[in-house]
């Protein structure tokens, strides 16, 4: 009798669980990537996706004298992805060596965002 009743219970619990009626689903602000603020959010969502550890041309410049970016104390490296600036973190690299407080160059640049963040592998300036 106890086992009929636990089933019982359990098959109620899954069953109200995994069905929601359309009335209170509430619909995703990135269902419609053709228009509305969800289409905004799809495409920044795109563009940094896109990020991910490839080896790709992007601009690079000084984080703190070309970007601005807050909470920068001193020249390092930053890239531009979609549009906005985030700070490198890669070995090695000499962001003041490569002229980079003068202005942004182009590079050849290897790594993936995360966070606020863009980890490199390598980076190689353009001529």
């Amino acid at each position: 009798m106890k086992s009929l009743f636990f089933s019982a219970a359990m098959a109620f619990i899954l069953v109200s669980c995994t069905s929601k009626s359309p009335d209170t689903a509430k619909p995703s602000p990135q269902t419609d990537a053709k228009s509305g603020p969800g289409a905004i959010i799809a495409d920044v969502k795109s563009t940094v996706s896109s990020a991910a550890v490839a080896t790709q041309t992007l601009e690079i410049g000084c984080a703190k004298c070309t970007y601005s970016l807050p909470g920068v104390a001193g020249c390092a490296a930053a890239v531009k992805v979609g549009g906005k600036a985030y700070a490198v973190s890669v070995p090695g690299f000499d962001s003041h060596k490569e002229g980079l407080c003068k202005g942004a160059k182009q590079a050849k640049v290897t790594g993936e965002l995360q966070g606020d963040k863009f980890v490199a592998s390598a980076i190689e300036i353009l001529k």
